[in-house]
């Protein structure tokens, strides 16, 4: 059996600006690796906001 967690973060701009996609660009880049180092945990980014970045799925 394994555990599930949800964590939605909503930017405060529109899915298509530039704030919503630097803040994916920051969740891949700093947030999410140090939620994952040395543990058995994955976590994935979905949603409007990811949809419209051309950023490889995380």
């Amino acid at each position: 059996m394994q555990d599930v967690g949800v964590i939605s973060v909503v930017p405060s701009t529109s899915p298509q600006s530039a704030s919503a996609s630097d803040l994916i660009d920051h969740l891949r880049s700093e947030v999410i690796p140090r939620a994952e180092r040395g543990r058995s945990r994955k976590v994935h980014v979905g949603g409007p906001t990811r949809a419209t970045t051309t950023s490889p799925p995380y």
